[in-house]
């Protein structure tokens, strides 16, 4: 159980910054690996988020044998409590608000206490929210005077490389406060790099509410339609939203008003759909019910990539498990036909879009991708179908069968234009990545040369993982090498052992390919996990930092094998 928590709490206390969807899924991770230790332990309080920058612990408050609830108690516990009078104190709760109800799904409002090391208190507030997407927080008690909103400054200071500059994007940029979940999907627009997503009516669902009508279940096919007046919803361990809609984890019992049951469903419940267990999506942004494929499907915005200028819709179909992800779709939005012009390009395409695959559900063993200029549903194959493939999972890796592609941009290009491509597309390859490396961030020009890889990892990440699951996963990283032997010694971008390392003879930075492992055992002296790389191969830099990948014409020039030219 120690080695668990000092893992947990290393996790939150290192300066290596994190993506803050990679951030809450490590605690996740660690969280639960922690709870299946030990859940005989006695619990009066859940340690749920810590900030560095300010120097903050976020405690959940039991009240009786769970701290999940409509309204969640939670503890503030700050080693400076000047921070309770900042001005930005507000919006740090808004953050935790934003956060919790990917655990409690019940929770609505928040009362908070802000106490120092001593346990005297600073601050009393109040957050709440109806729709879980937008929080209004209230100061009730608070020193009167405010100080500068700069957080309390962190005792370690280093020379280290921006660690920003090492991270990929995954998810899309923080978007404007998202309107009420009522009409959700009439507010929903993409990004401006796309058109408006344009709708067909969708299939009908059935309502089926409780006997006051406080809370209803939407149902996908009835045996009877006629019966939808003769049943009754009597939820367990459900909330409704403003709509009347369940939500939550618990089961929905469908009966008769005479008491003979209809249907029993558990496990997770949004908007009145009830789920698959395995399934994860965004709370902010189901869209539409419809029919794909002769199967009813519901669509959701999934992220971005934005690398390839591409936008995401996730597609869900129901199955007698709820709506599952197993056998489901991705639709990629994108104008950049160029894209399915290169082989290397779709290749990594393809790739990015297998790990926003895998975020949706790990349960998942087969999905479709279309890729469109923009979105109709229906969906149908036409003019604005680009590409389109069939993928399966297998050993932990997405595949995809040649005969299952269809590449319509490249099936509608006839002769003239193939004629003319082959006397330009070198000339036309070279703008096309040139125009798209000046864009991108060091992580991305990393990986520019190198098909076997589409994005810097996470080694900490994967060892979490790899500690959870016992699956090793693939990794691509830079390091910075400071003691050489077997293992090697990493100390940026944390403290990482590198085994099989005979490819490394000197210190300094590498590019490393591997599999990482995690053991409880292996702790730095903070008592965060040191990630173990099985190292595959590995590429010295030439530069402080691989700072040599910045150099956009030399990249396009090398991965054409033109060096030579001038």
């Amino acid at each position: 159980m120690s080695a668990a928590k000092s893992i947990l709490n290393a996790v939150f206390t290192s300066r290596v910054v994190l993506q803050p969807s990679l951030k809450w899924l490590c605690y996740i991770v660690l969280t639960t690996l922690s709870l299946a230790i030990n859940t005989s332990l006695a619990a009066t309080e859940k340690r749920v988020a810590y900030s560095k920058k300010f120097g903050i612990e976020v405690f959940a408050i039991y009240q009786g044998d769970s701290w999940c609830h409509r309204v969640v108690n939670i503890e503030l516990r700050a080693a400076d409590p000047a921070i309770f009078k900042s001005n930005s104190i507000g919006a740090f709760i808004k953050k935790i608000g934003a956060v919790l109800p990917t655990e409690c799904d019940q929770a609505h409002q928040l009362d908070i206490k802000g106490k120092d090391k001593h346990g005297q208190l600073h601050l009393t507030a109040k957050a709440s929210t109806k729709d879980q997407l937008a929080w209004q927080v209230a100061i009730l008690k608070s020193a009167p005077a405010a100080v500068d909103d700069t957080p309390p400054a962190s005792p370690v200071t280093t020379s280290q490389p921006e660690a920003n500059s090492l991270t990929t994007k995954s998810q899309p940029n923080e978007e404007p406060e998202q309107p009420s979940l009522k009409n959700a999907a009439a507010y929903w627009q993409p990004p401006n790099s796309q058109q408006n997503i344009k709708y067909s009516a969708g299939s009908q669902d059935f309502e089926i509410s409780t006997n006051d009508w406080r809370c209803k279940l939407k149902i996908n096919h009835l045996n009877n339609p006629r019966e939808q007046k003769l049943l009754v919803l009597k939820p367990q361990g459900l909330g409704c939203d403003e709509n009347r809609l369940a939500y939550g984890q618990g089961v929905a019992n469908v009966s008769f008003y005479d008491g003979r049951v209809y249907e029993q469903l558990k496990g997770n419940f949004y908007l009145g759909y009830h789920f698959d267990y395995n399934v994860v999506i965004n709370k902010k942004i189901l869209l539409h019910r419809t029919r794909l494929d002769k199967r009813e499907a519901l669509t959701f915005y999934l992220g971005e990539l934005p690398v390839f200028d591409t936008q995401l819709i996730g597609i869900l179909f129901h199955t007698s498990q709820g709506w599952s992800f197993s056998n489901g779709a991705i639709i990629a939005l994108t104008r950049n036909k160029s894209l399915f012009q290169n082989t290397r390009l779709i290749k990594q395409f393809e790739h990015a879009i297998s790990g926003k695959a895998a975020t949706i559900s790990h349960a998942a063993k087969n999905y479709k991708l279309y890729v469109m200029e923009q979105l109709k549903l229906p969906l149908k194959a036409d003019s604005n179908m680009l590409y389109s493939a069939q993928f399966t999972k297998q050993n932990e890796q997405w595949l995809v069968a040649s005969d299952t592609i269809k590449n319509y941009v490249a099936g509608n290009i006839n002769q003239a234009t193939q004629s003319a491509l082959s006397q330009g597309s070198l000339a036309n390859r070279i703008q096309i990545d040139t125009k798209r490396l000046k864009k991108a961030s060091l992580a991305d020009r990393l990986t520019y040369l190198y098909d076997d890889v589409d994005q810097i990892n996470n080694p900490l990440l994967q060892a979490a993982q790899f500690f959870y699951t016992h699956n090793k996963l693939k990794t691509f990283v830079l390091v910075k090498v400071n003691s050489i032997g077997n293992p090697a010694i990493v100390d940026w971008p944390y403290p990482i052992e590198l085994h099989n390392t005979g490819q490394i003879n000197q210190l300094g930075w590498y590019l490393v390919w591997g599999e990482v492992k995690g053991n409880p055992n292996k702790v730095s002296d903070s008592g965060f996990l040191i990630p173990q790389i099985f190292v595959n191969k590995v590429k010295a830099c030439e530069q402080e930092a691989c700072r040599e990948y910045n150099d956009v014409t030399q990249l396009v020039l090398e991965r054409y094998q033109m060096t030579e030219w001038q």
